[in-house]
């Protein structure tokens, strides 16, 4: 019976053990996933406010004559075609397969011509595409 207890101690400090490893993944995953969502919800205000931003160009632009740059013709023009990409990643995400697409994309590099400029660079610099727009 002593040997049944010394296996059963054995035992049960095998599952201590990897209870606290799983415990401590699973915090891991958490912080780690938290993180990311943190930076998306950063990326998409960057981007609503740059379309904030494009739109009263665009406003002032037709109802109230001002003639707009060169440059602020073309922000205004990237941040358009970046409020059609975010339209169409919410689209893939409700369609059925729709993050199998996603994968793909990501796989074949098509990054720049499907995530908005916001999403494009790495390191969340803050101007997104790495372009100073």
């Amino acid at each position: 019976m002593g040997r049944r207890t010394k296996a059963t101690a054995a035992i049960e400090n095998l599952v201590a053990t990897a209870d606290d490893a799983i415990v401590g993944r699973t915090i891991e995953l958490y912080e780690k996933s938290k993180e990311k969502f943190q930076d998306f919800l950063r990326r998409m205000e960057q981007e609503g406010s740059e379309g904030k931003e494009a739109f009263v160009m665009l406003y002032d632009s037709t109802f109230k004559g001002k003639v707009l740059s060169d440059e602020e013709k073309k922000f205004v023009a990237d941040s358009m075609k970046d409020a059609l990409k975010t339209v169409g990643l919410v689209g893939l995400v409700v369609l059925p397969g729709g993050s199998l697409v996603f994968i793909l994309g990501t796989f074949l590099r098509l990054n720049k011509y499907v995530l908005p400029s916001a999403f494009q660079n790495g390191n969340g610099n803050g101007n997104g595409n790495g372009n100073g727009k």
